[in-house]
């Protein structure tokens, strides 16, 4: 089975709340988290949290400068085999289960390096749009 591209699964994420923040709902769900923020002002807080955060994810994939590294596919061919050994070894120790999970996350996101470059593009159209919708949901 292949790996998870993080990469790719953020890209999908990002699609359908895109697809939803333009959807019919979306003006209701806007006046409804205004209505909030009168009530609690955190509301916004949160928002602005969630804007920030996508601005920062925006920023660092397209900092990533994926052709730059040498040797990148010998990688991915390496953590393709560790991980099987990884997921081996959680029947073996069972008490370190969490920790292996949490090694495979690090190795599928390694995995998903080769692919980034592909969209990128598509990953910060995405990002802009949702930060532009949740700008307007600030009350």
């Amino acid at each position: 089975m292949a790996a998870p591209n993080v990469f790719q699964e953020l890209k999908n994420a990002l699609t359908e709340l895109k697809t939803f923040l333009h959807g019919p709902e979306v003006t209701t769900v806007q006046k409804a988290i205004k209505a909030l923020a009168a009530i609690v002002p955190q509301i916004n807080d949160v928002v602005n949290d969630i804007i920030n955060l996508l601005n920062k994810l925006d920023t660092e994939i397209q900092n990533l400068n994926i052709p730059a590294i040498e040797g990148l596919d010998k990688v991915t061919t390496f953590i393709g085999s560790m991980k099987a050994v990884l997921e081996a070894a959680k029947a073996v120790l069972p008490n370190e289960s969490s920790k292996i999970d949490d090694v495979i996350t690090g190795t599928d996101l390694v995995a998903g390096l080769p692919s980034v470059n592909d969209i990128k593009g598509e990953i910060h159209t995405l990002i802009a749009d949702v930060v532009g919708v949740l700008n307007g949901f600030k009350g």
